[in-house]
């Protein structure tokens, strides 16, 4: 069985690392998969550039139609790469979600920075809403157990699902780790850690993002000055 890795912050090109993931980098690891073969596709992310998630999306809701994919909430699965992970079975529905006891599912609305009066900003909030709305309608919706108004409350309070809860909302067929003694999933501790830490990684994220699109912006105004 092949596996394909989506582990790392979510954006267009490499910038301060490898540890970044790019469509080029899941399109590579899909066209290496040989016809007929299974797959495990591995996600641990905390999200970033949501248009890069989208052509992500797209690929491998494609690439399922023809394969039978096995998707693994490794870890964190939050933000833009919440939405990848069920590219998968938007392509097929047969395809089987698994997460962990441990592992944390992350939904918010889509978020950018603007810069401008107040019609850029306006612009800004209906380019937001509207993503909001995609990504709502094209992925959540299609596989959560939860009405589509109360999903749209999930992401509008930035909303954290922990093992077991994840299932419950519809996001996961399978959770490996639970057991009977600790039906509700992780202990409340251990929840606030896990909780805790996903804050960090996600607005670590979403910093960097900021960084690389005002850099992006920098050279665009260097090019003109050019």
């Amino acid at each position: 069985m092949k596996q394909i890795i989506i582990s790392g912050e979510i954006l267009p090109e490499h910038w301060w690392d490898e540890n970044e993931v790019t469509e080029q980098d899941v399109t590579e690891q899909l066209a290496a998969v040989t016809p007929g073969e299974d797959v495990e596709i591995v996600i641990n992310s905390p999200g970033g550039d949501v248009f890069t998630a989208i052509a992500i999306f797209n690929h491998i809701r494609e690439f399922a139609k023809t394969h039978f994919c096995t998707v693994i909430m490794q870890g964190i699965v939050g933000s833009a790469a919440s939405y990848i992970a069920l590219a998968a079975k938007a392509g097929n529905p047969s395809t089987k979600i698994k997460a962990y006891d441990n592992s944390v599912f992350f939904i918010h609305n889509a978020q950018g920075y603007a810069r401008g009066d107040y019609r850029e900003m306006e612009k800004m909030a209906l380019l937001c809403k509207s993503i909001s709305d995609l990504i709502c309608n094209s992925a959540y919706a299609k596989v959560s157990s939860d009405s589509v108004e109360d999903i749209h409350k999930a992401m509008d309070n930035e909303t954290y699902y922990f093992g077991a809860e994840i299932a419950e909302h519809g996001y996961a067929d399978i959770i490996e780790g639970a057991d009977a003694e600790n039906e509700e999933g992780v202990h409340a501790l251990e929840k606030n850690t896990l909780l805790a830490q996903a804050k960090v990684e996600v607005k670590n994220a979403m910093v960097r993002l900021e960084q690389w699109e005002n850099q992006c912006d920098d050279n665009k105004r260097l090019a003109a000055k050019l």
